[in-house]
């Protein structure tokens, strides 16, 4: 069975076709790239066209922190600049007198919420491949995610960034699974109760009755489609 889920077109993906993926699984690039501007001609007090006899690197050269990328020398002392940021010279400019080192920037990582083997990428959604499943329907969701279900029964074990189902949710279990960054709630009857954590709700509890008894290891919500999915690999 393959099924879609949607994604955000703006960013750059980090999975790819015939990828096996998990919750662990970055599904974005973490990093974005930005541009230091060193005013060099200025900093060395020389004229622009000069700066090219002072300087340490070329273009495509890589810059450590503290590393010095020029040098004016005098008969009395040498002026330095170094390196506050590690990149590439991407441009040197003797008409400005300046230098950019290209930088990159870590981001928060933002995972995969879903399992399975990547069959397809398009725009703005991925094909996964998954075994048994049941798709349900949502009288509402609060946004997409997705991950290892936990059912509150006394002797399961709970799993890492588990998503809670259950007929009803107490303060209490909602408290336990936000501490265990839980990736979600999913109810027949909604938790009106303050949570950090995303929220879906069963249109009809018949669903929730037959998934629970089949213990589905994996749940995801579609917010486009109102759909949530249980299913296993």
């Amino acid at each position: 069975m393959v099924i879609s889920v949607s994604i955000d077109p703006s960013k750059e993906l980090s999975v790819h076709t015939g990828d096996t993926v998990g919750f662990s699984t970055p599904l974005y690039k973490t990093h974005t790239r930005t541009e230091q501007r060193i005013e060099l001609a200025e900093l060395l007090a020389i004229s622009p066209k000069q700066i090219f006899s002072h300087l340490k690197k070329a273009v495509g050269d890589k810059v450590i922190i503290g590393e010095m990328i020029a040098e004016k020398k005098s008969f009395f002392k040498a002026k330095k600049i170094f390196a506050e940021m590690e990149g590439i010279v991407k441009e040197i400019d003797h008409i400005e007198g300046i230098i950019l080192i290209e930088t990159r920037q870590e981001e928060s990582r933002e995972n995969c919420w879903f399992a399975g083997e990547v069959v397809s990428i398009a725009k703005r959604q991925i094909e996964i491949k998954i075994g048994k499943h049941q798709k349900c329907a949502a009288k509402s969701i609060t946004k997409d995610f997705g991950g290892e279900t936990y059912f509150f029964g006394p002797d399961e074990a709970i799993p890492n960034r588990p998503v809670g189902v259950g007929e009803t949710i107490s303060e209490y279990d909602a408290a336990k699974l936000s501490a265990l960054n839980g990736a979600g709630l999913v109810t027949v009857f909604e938790y009106k109760e303050h949570s950090d954590m995303p929220k879906a709700v069963f249109k009809l509890k018949s669903d929730f009755e037959e998934v629970r008894d089949k213990k589905f290891t994996y749940c995801l919500t579609q917010l486009e489609h109102s759909t949530i999915i249980f299913y296993s690999l």
